[in-house]
């Protein structure tokens, strides 16, 4: 089983779970463990016998995450030049267009520069890794993908590696400067400052940012 949330979003009837039924775990077995699902989350999403589909969705979804970031540091740059703040923009947006917890919740952190650790940095572009080689197993080229991770390798060189993974906005705003991937080490991360970088955790975090 696969269980995702937002950290404030984790309390019952608002997380989403999805499952993965192996060789040894029958629909019928499923079936009688449905109503303890119902109570833990708002959605039970089946995802298939194929246990990789469920780890394609996480790491798709955390790259998704990692691209609004992005995209959120790049239009505030571009706000603030002409004077418009952060704070004003992304509440305009996050209101309207983009009116989606992940959206608002990494918005405040931007528009605040308060990077206090929700999802670590180091566990993102571990994430965005994951999700290059998956696409380079498959033969996909995915540009936006590509500038993230440079982002994210920067934010991590420069000693941001335990910060929300939020702040890779500083890298994108001009307020750290940072080296791109260059090694693996064995965080599983391809990048300078490998010290930035902790040790891959025994157990995967699987909880999104």
């Amino acid at each position: 089983m696969l269980l995702t949330a937002r950290p404030e979003g984790a309390g019952f009837g608002k997380t989403s779970v999805g499952w993965q039924a192996q060789a040894r775990c029958s629909d019928e077995a499923i079936a009688s463990v449905q109503p303890l699902f119902d109570v833990m989350g708002k959605t039970t999403w089946r995802l298939g016998a194929d246990q990789r589909m469920a780890h394609v969705a996480k790491i798709a979804g955390n790259l998704m995450i990692t691209q609004a970031i992005e995209s959120m540091a790049e239009a505030t740059a571009l706000t603030e030049a002409y004077g418009l703040s952060a704070e004003v923009f992304l509440g305009v947006v996050t209101q309207t267009m983009f009116a989606s917890p992940s959206y608002q919740r990494y918005a405040r952190n931007i528009a605040h520069a308060s990077y206090e650790p929700g999802f670590k940095l180091f566990l993102g572009l571990k994430d965005v890794n994951l999700a290059r080689d998956a696409a380079e197993s498959a033969a996909l080229e995915l540009p936006a993908m590509s500038v993230v991770r440079e982002s994210l390798s920067r934010a991590a060189s420069a000693g941001l590696g335990n910060e929300d993974w939020s702040a890779l906005a500083k890298v994108v705003r001009g307020e750290v400067s940072g080296e791109s991937a260059t090694v693996t080490d064995e965080c599983g991360v391809r990048g300078a400052g490998r010290a930035a970088v902790p040790p891959r955790p025994l157990v995967r975090d699987d909880r999104p940012g």
